[in-house]
């Protein structure tokens, strides 16, 4: 089993099991909501990347349980967007080095 489980739809998330991640494929929100509440429970994985897209269609509830989750550690998967993407991309990854360090770093090109 590896540390790194990749949550998403197929055709994105194929090319991580390459990668050594374990995958899984989701589209219904509701199953992604209860499976979420179950890596929270179980712990089983150190770090869940989930694309941008579901992760949205949590509920409000639970993606604050996984915000505030320690272990295991909930990353989004973003998908381009614009001429703000990379701007958008230092301010997640600022967030992520913050929360697990717990002191804010600025990012500079």
């Amino acid at each position: 089993m590896s540390e790194i489980l990749v949550i998403g739809q197929p055709e994105i998330v194929e090319g991580f099991s390459l990668a050594g991640a374990d995958v899984e494929t989701c589209s219904d929100p509701s199953r992604l909501e209860w499976r979420v509440m179950d890596l929270l429970r179980g712990r089983s994985h150190g770090i869940v990347i989930i694309t941008e897209e579901l992760y949205e269609s949590l509920p409000e509830k639970v993606r604050l349980k996984a915000e505030e989750s320690g272990r295991p550690l909930f990353i989004t998967l973003p998908r381009p967007r614009g001429e703000d993407f990379w701007t958008e991309q230092e301010d997640m990854i600022t967030r992520i080095i913050r929360r697990a360090i717990g002191y804010r770093l600025k990012i500079r090109r």
